[in-house]
């Protein structure tokens, strides 16, 4: 249920997709020019803010990218050509991959040391 900007799941999520301070993170993602992981968040400054991607297909380019902040709750998600450097994990099932990044939060601690391990920030 679409609520003004606010995104209902199951009664107790609330997800906003409505502020483009997200969106500005990602040429910094997709040219691993993080050093920290969670990152800052622009909106509400917790370090909590996650990504993901995701390769379609083995050796090709094209894929998603999820966006969002455990406290805020704001989200961003959208197509991309996903980097050489990115390697899905084979933990996140297809079925997790929806618009809300609400299965993806669920797997956040694993997403975080996948994260780490792949941009070498242990």
């Amino acid at each position: 249920m679409i609520i003004g900007n606010f995104v209902e799941f199951g009664g107790c999520n609330m997800w906003r997709d409505d502020d483009d301070r997200l969106d500005n993170i990602l040429n910094f993602i997709v040219h691993k020019r993080i050093s920290q992981y969670p990152l800052i968040c622009p909106i509400c400054s917790t370090q909590e803010l996650n990504f993901y991607m995701h390769r379609y297909k083995e050796h090709v380019h094209k894929g998603a990218i999820w966006i969002w902040c455990s406290n805020c709750k704001y989200f961003s998600h959208f197509s991309l050509v996903v980097p050489d450097w990115w390697e899905n994990s084979n933990w996140i099932a297809l079925e997790d991959l929806t618009a809300l990044p609400i299965n993806l939060e669920s797997k956040r601690e694993q997403i975080s040391k996948h994260i780490k391990n792949t941009i070498g920030n242990n």
